[in-house]
């Protein structure tokens, strides 16, 4: 069960037990007056109010007044509402402490610390630990920087952190390659911004590619 499907259970069983707590307050029934008037029949009380007028209880120096038990009412609703709010907050804290631009929810690095030294990294190993976790999603952009990386060495591009995909697509745009680059980039932009999770065929399928891509850069025939 993920995060999200646990807050909507106890988010349900609050307002379940909210809208219960107000059916049972609105059903108090009233003591009948007959039995009121036989039970204190011979007892003398100070000036008598009228039972059906309620009982104002004022805050002082404040703009609010309660009556009744309303005010026991009210507090267990802000109660419950600060209880809500607070499990909104950890739940969402907690998905973004886990969300981070990290490749995947199990790996201990994120792909700002790999872009920041890509001509040093050797991105072997990660897209090798990505494989394992069946991470297919991160091993294509793995894949997709290997062949970025195998360009600048190659000086086909000047690699540079603030650059885009096109600007790399214009910079390769008189090498044979280029239409083979491009549609790289657009299958890998696909799979990455738009957040798909790959199956094992589809991955297998767009694998070949990058590796084509690189074995013919590295061809002395190109």
């Amino acid at each position: 069960m993920d995060w999200t499907e646990k807050l909507n259970r106890i988010l349900a069983f609050i307002v379940l037990g909210l809208a219960t707590f107000a059916l049972v307050a609105q059903d108090t029934l009233p003591f009948p007056q007959e039995n009121w008037d036989q039970a204190t029949d011979g007892l003398k009380y100070g000036p008598v109010q009228d039972p059906d007028a309620p009982v104002e209880r004022h805050i002082s120096g404040s703009g609010f007044s309660f009556t009744g038990g309303d005010w026991l009412l009210y507090l267990i609703m802000a109660i419950l509402l600060a209880l809500i709010i607070f499990l909104i907050i950890k739940a969402v804290d907690k998905r973004g402490a886990s969300g981070k631009s990290k490749i995947g929810a199990r790996r201990d690095y994120s792909f700002e610390e790999l872009e920041e030294n890509l001509k040093e990294m050797d991105l072997d190993d990660y897209l090798r630990t990505a494989l394992s976790q069946e991470d297919y999603r991160a091993a294509v952009r793995l894949y997709y920087l290997k062949v970025i990386q195998q360009l600048d060495h190659l000086a086909l591009i000047q690699w540079k952190r603030d650059k885009t995909n096109r600007d790399y697509i214009r910079e390769l745009s008189s090498h044979p390659k280029n239409p083979h680059f491009q549609r790289l980039t657009i299958n890998y932009e696909y799979v990455w911004y738009g957040d798909i999770s790959l199956s094992v065929q589809q991955f297998e399928a767009l694998e070949p590619s990058f590796k084509e891509f690189m074995n013919a850069l590295n061809s002395p025939h190109e």
